[in-house]
């Protein structure tokens, strides 16, 4: 499934051991809250973090047939969203802490649909024919023989997040680096029909190391597997139970307010394509 994310907007209030990395908004993603990378410690015993996206989809509609049930599945997208995700957490003990992570999902027609059509006119990018729809829509299909998945488009908070990370080697050179073990679960707030949460309780298990190569340039890494019961938007489709994820991330620190984050993350594919026909 292809997306377009048209830019995001992260602010951070404090460092800590919030993600280095963006949180992936994109449906499939937030309604199962993908962890993402993170730096192995943290620098205050108390910490709050702010992370805000504005983000742009669309998705080519698209159609599959399960290839051992016979059903017809279709998917769309076409929407606007502001991602707000805030995590309040706090030291437990020396080598432990304890976090909550709260997302808040707002979905609407947006406003940049013309500006992003208009930007791969004038540099001759590929658009797969977005122009061609009507502007400013607000739309999330997911269905199964022409039965819609989501009756209901909404905007909210559909899960909530506990996390708890164990910084079992530090480094003495630097403040959040080491190697850390972070568990963390998914616990669904509604019962997944409004595409803001699976409807299913979730659970990770991530690995986070980090390196100072020099003085305020460090490099952070991340690896997991996020186990995902099922998910009632794609329940009749044929989703993969494992989610994998690889991440890195370099931060240069120009003063004590401002620092520089590149980041590439790499996720393994939401679905089983093996059982899948595509119909172009």
């Amino acid at each position: 499934m292809k997306h377009l994310c048209f830019f995001s907007i992260l602010l951070f209030l404090n460092q800590s051991f919030a993600g280095l990395s963006p949180v992936h908004s994109y449906p499939p993603a937030i309604m199962h809250q993908l962890p993402s990378g993170e730096r192995p410690g943290w620098e205050k015993p108390l910490w709050f973090n702010l992370d805000v996206q504005q983000a742009n989809f669309w998705n080519l509609p698209t159609r599959f047939t399960h290839n051992e049930s016979g059903k017809d599945l279709f998917y769309f997208n076409d929407f606007e969203q502001t991602t707000i995700i805030t995590e309040l957490g706090f030291q437990v003990a020396p080598q432990s802490a304890i976090a909550v992570e709260l997302p808040v999902v707002l979905r609407s027609g947006g406003a940049f649909d013309h500006f992003i059509n208009e930007f791969h006119n004038v540099f001759g990018f590929i658009n797969f024919n977005r122009n061609m729809y009507p502007e400013f829509q607000n739309q999330l299909n997911i269905r199964v023989n022409g039965v819609d998945a989501i009756p209901v488009q909404a905007s909210g908070m559909g899960n909530i997040k506990i996390k708890y990370k164990n910084w079992f080697a530090k480094n003495s050179n630097c403040a959040t680096c080491g190697w850390a073990l972070n568990f963390q679960v998914k616990i669904p707030l509604e019962n997944g029909l409004r595409g803001l949460s699976s409807g299913y309780y979730d659970g990770s298990l991530l690995l986070h190391a980090g390196f100072m190569l020099s003085k305020g340039f460090n490099v952070y890494l991340s690896t997991g597997v996020t186990t995902t019961l099922n998910n009632k938007a794609f329940e009749q489709w044929p989703i993969n139970k494992l989610q994998f994820l690889s991440d890195i991330s370099t931060e240069i620190t120009f003063t004590k307010d401002w620092e520089l984050i590149f980041s590439a993350s790499l996720y393994s594919p939401y679905m089983n394509k093996n059982l899948l026909t595509y119909y172009d």
